[in-house]
């Protein structure tokens, strides 16, 4: 009986992971058509951002109530270590997960093991980047509102990203070189 709880607990460990994981995968995805103008911003897409944002908290929240409930010991400082399904514990966990995500933190509350310390410093970078993402999000449908002019950039054909940026980090170190050598 235990053993397939287990089971349970990790596939339900496995699931979070994984939509976290689809949720990066179709922001980068919406990221760089933005970026190479294959689409525009609309108003939509500030509530698919924000949208995720709290979903990524609720799976942040779930994954360190599932990961504390499964350890040993306790993960967090200021925290009961649930033993059952408890509401109140599970809605600290959210607590715990959106103020990391927001960048906020919970300043009575600590992760203890390494492993969950970086989890945290995750979920941190990725509040930092949602965030980002939103607010650019939000200016730019504004200020696509109040401009009347609508200026595009001139659209080039096949670009390759790999050879861009090889490119790019190649003309910087000649850069640098070449100011090593003035340094001298």
């Amino acid at each position: 009986m235990g053993n397939n709880f287990f089971i349970l607990k990790m596939l339900h460990i496995f699931i979070i992971l994984m939509s976290i994981f689809l949720i990066l995968i179709c922001i980068f995805k919406q990221i760089f058509l933005i970026i190479f103008n294959k689409r525009k911003i609309t108003g939509m897409d500030i509530i698919r951002t924000f949208s995720i944002y709290f979903v990524l908290g609720f799976s942040f929240g779930s994954l360190y109530y599932l990961l504390n409930y499964e350890a040993s010991k306790n993960l967090f400082d200021g925290v009961l270590k649930p033993t059952s399904f408890n509401f109140k514990i599970y809605c600290t966990y959210m607590y715990i997960s959106l103020g990391y995500l927001s960048t906020v933190g919970s300043g009575s509350i600590t992760p203890l093991a390494l492993s969950v310390r970086l989890l945290t410093v995750m979920e941190t970078i990725l509040g930092i980047s949602t965030t980002s993402f939103s607010l650019g999000f939000v200016f730019a449908v504004i200020g696509g509102n109040l401009s009347k002019t609508n200026q595009k950039w001139p659209r080039r054909k096949n670009i390759n990203i790999f050879l861009f940026l090889k490119n790019f980090y190649k003309n910087l170190l000649i850069e640098f070189k070449r100011l090593q050598k003035e340094s001298k």
